[in-house]
């Protein structure tokens, strides 16, 4: 049941924005830039591996992410245009993936809501029920593959399809499993002759050793025959 967090109405987000204040980083004179610009449909904001802990004022290895975060969101708040959608390609919480890490991750992300919605992927420092626990009245919520967060985004130019690769929390590996890959290639095969980019968390590993994604050949059988897939990210 894949978790998108839909684009936020001017009323929905001068709320919160009333309700929490400087946590957001956007004050009132960057509201107007939220709003009434026109939508590139060929545009796409990708961000990852936000590591955004309960408290926001967090550091770890001399870097407050929280604050990387909020100073991504005042920018493209000021993108001269709206994108399409916005990505979060996995990791999205600190370390193991605790319901008020994703809470306080949504609160950081709500001035980019503003401008499209939302699609987010798990990494290993995620934890899938934590996750999804935590938006339950803020997101919509589609069966694709039981218990994986996959998902499908068309684009005008390419379709996008964004895989779960989170095997464990906090652990370093990632598998996306034969489910997942059974529907990433019926997916593929059900539109063939549009361009496809394919997005994960884990890099794929070619080597014995290393830590990466472990069935990396698995998901090479299913994209090197199908030729509209362009890239993998």
């Amino acid at each position: 049941m894949p978790v998108t967090l839909p684009q936020l109405g001017r009323r929905e987000f001068l709320k919160r924005a009333a309700l929490w204040g400087s946590a957001l980083a956007v004050g009132p004179s960057a509201y107007a830039g939220l709003f009434g610009k026109s939508r590139d449909t060929n545009t796409f904001f990708l961000l990852s591996d936000t590591h955004i802990a309960a408290d926001p004022a967090t550091v770890n290895l001399k870097t407050n992410m929280a604050a990387n975060l909020q100073a991504c969101a005042h920018e493209l708040s000021a993108w001269p245009v709206k994108p399409a959608a916005i990505v979060v390609n996995g990791d999205l919480a600190f370390q193991e993936g605790k319901i008020a890490d994703y809470e306080t991750f949504g609160r950081t992300v709500t001035p980019l809501r503003a401008l499209a919605p939302m699609h987010l992927s798990l990494g290993n420092h995620d934890e899938r029920e934590h996750f999804w626990s935590a938006f339950p009245q803020d997101a919509t919520k589609a069966a694709e593959v039981p218990d994986k967060q996959v998902s499908w985004l068309p684009g005008e130019l390419a379709d996008w399809y964004l895989l779960d690769s989170l095997e464990v929390a906090a652990k370093a590996s990632g598998e996306i499993g034969a489910a997942q890959l059974a529907w990433l290639g019926q997916a593929l095969d059900s539109r063939p002759q549009k361009p496809a980019v394919v997005m994960v968390h884990h890099n794929p590993l070619f080597t014995p050793t290393g830590s990466g994604l472990i069935d990396t050949a698995a998901l090479m059988e299913v994209l090197a025959p199908r030729r509209q897939v362009k890239v993998l990210i």
